[in-house]
Order: C-alpha cells, then sequence, then structure tokens
C-alpha cells in the first residue's frame, strides 16, 4: 500500500517545530506527505525544504506535481478553494469533521479526491498536536519502499545524564584495563570501540523505550479524546489541548536531539569520534 497524509501544520519556519514534525511524520512510515500552511516567507525558508517541478496553475490557489512511486505515477493536485455551504450537496450531516474549537464549531476542511478505478482504500482522521486541523490518512493499493532500521549513530543526548556518564565512566576503566592484553593501541582500539558501541546501544534502546512509552501514552490519550469529538461526545477541551502540548514538548525535545546530531553529521564521518565527544567525556 502506497499511503499518503495530508496535514496542517500552522508553519515550519521555527527549526524545532520543524524537525519535531518531521519526526513526527516519519514515524507514521508515510510515503507522500502533503503540507499546508508552513508559511515560509522567502528562499531562506524554502532552503530547509526540497522543491522539484511544481506547476502553478493559479497562484496561489492550484498546485500540481508528477512523480513515480515504485513504478506507479502519480499527479498530485493541490487546491486551495473557499468552503460554501450551499454547494455541498453530498454528505451533508456526516461525520469526518477536520477542524474544530473550544466553541463546539466544526467543519470538513481537509479532502483527498482520488481519481475513478481505485478499490482496496482505506481513510482515516487522526489527531495532529501540530495544528487545530486533524490530519488525513489514506492507504492506496501501491507498493511501497521497504524500511529499514538504518546506521547507527552516537545518540549524543545521552551524555547529559548522569546515569549513563556514570556507567559509562565504569565501562571505560574496564576496557582500559584490557589494554597490555593488546599489540598496539591501534588494536586495543578497534576492539574498545565495539564495545563502547554495544554499550551505547544498550543505554540508547532503554533510553528509546522510555521516550517512546510515554509519547505513545499521550498519543493514546490524544486519540481518544479525538473520537469522542468525532463521535460528538462531551470532551473537555483543556484536556485534549493539554494532550497536544504535552506531546508537542516531547517531539520537540526530541528534534532538538536529533537537530544537533544532524550538525555533527559532517564530523561524523566513518568512524572517528568527533571533538564535541571528547570535549563532553573531558567536561564531565
Amino acid at each position: 500500500m502506497a499511503v499518503i497524509v495530508t496535514t496542517n501544520v500552522r508553519g515550519l519556519r521555527d527549526p524545532t517545530k520543524r524537525a519535531a514534525v518531521f519526526a513526527f511524520l516519519g514515524a507514521m512510515r508515510g510515503d507522500i506527505f502533503l503540507l499546508q500552511e508552513v508559511h515560509l516567507r522567502d528562499e531562506e525558508d524554502a532552503a530547509a525544504l526540497s522543491l522539484e517541478e511544481v506547476v502553478v496553475l493559479v497562484a496561489g490557489r492550484v498546485m500540481y506535481t508528477d512523480f513515480l512511486f515504485s513504478g506507479v505515477k502519480f499527479r498530485v493536485v493541490n487546491v486551495y478553494a473557499p468552503a460554501q455551504r450551499g454547494r455541498r450537496a453530498s454528505h451533508p450531516s456526516d461525520a469526518g469533521f477536520t477542524w474544530r474549537n473550544s466553541r463546539g464549531a466544526a467543519s470538513r476542511l481537509d479532502y483527498i479526491f482520488v481519481g475513478g478505478g481505485q478499490s482496496g482504500m482505506k481513510c482515516v482522521l487522526l489527531p495532529s498536536w501540530a495544528s487545530d486541523h486533524d490530519m488525513l490518512r489514506v492507504s492506496l493499493p501501491a507498493d511501497g519502499p521497504k524500511w529499514g532500521p538504518g546506521f547507527w549513530r552516537l545518540n549524543t543526548s545521552l551524555l547529559g545524564s548522569g546515569a549513563f556518564v556514570k556507567a559509562f565512566t565504569r565501562c571505560y576503566s574496564t576496557v582500559r584495563a584490557l589494554r597490555p592484553l593488546y599489540t598496539s593501541v591501534v588494536e586495543w582500539w578497534e576492539a574498545a570501540k565495539s564495545r563502547f558501541a554495544s554499550f551505547c546501544r544498550l543505554h540508547a534502546v532503554g533510553a528509546r523505550r522510555r521516550d517512546g512509552a510515554e509519547v505513545t501514552k499521550w498519543t493514546e490519550a490524544l486519540a481518544y479524546l479525538h473520537g469522542r469529538l468525532n463521535r460528538g461526545e462531551s470532551v473537555d477541551w483543556a484536556a485534549y489541548e493539554g494532550a497536544k502540548e504535552r506531546l508537542r514538548g516531547l517531539l520537540e525535545a526530541r528534534a532538538k536531539a536529533l537537530a544537533f546530531q544532524a550538525r555533527l553529521r559532517e564530523l561524523e564521518e566513518g568512524e572517528r569520534p568527533t571533538a564535541y565527544f571528547f570535549q563532553a567525556a573531558r567536561a564531565r
């Protein structure tokens, strides 16, 4: 299945929010993401995103782009059009609202239209912490790419954990004591790197599980409240917005760590340790 997600993000100019939104969307394992209200103002803002082969049909209203996905040609047309109640001839009273506010107003502002002849589609509305709009997720019958684990990199946020630093200090002392067993420093260092990597992976997995459990808890809380809203049941709006803010805080904290790692990426080519790593280690 090819998964298409459309979502309103209410601005991506802030680097931390942008990283948090992209990390959140990346965890959804979607294939095509359509973003509204990115609020990019100039070339410097746009440099954070890539833009390829977009055709503007009506300035500010209609855009389309063609691309191949797993050998299947897609044409995505984005239309920003006013909503007029008099033209809503089909399903005027059905659920499926994608926008609402604290005063109880609700509207269907977000749509995905698919050409005729498609079968086996699945569509679901999902709450979004980044906006007052819901996300619309559609699965189409086309094979998507297989997702792999990617390359391992040290989670440098672990260096801010006192427990990790103490444990690593003990690990380092143990590994350093093995130096006489090797014929050279290079041979010892190659073995030490493997031990250090295994140690860091173990601690990173634990930290990731704890972080993931917290994100899952608030995601499920938000989904529960969102479901009550869609069924027309009463919901504490403060609790609903509070769940969004809590999820936003968790994801932005994760995004800050990811952004920091990205800034170090050029220095971390191959297996060479970074100056930051040694400075942080010495400071501890």
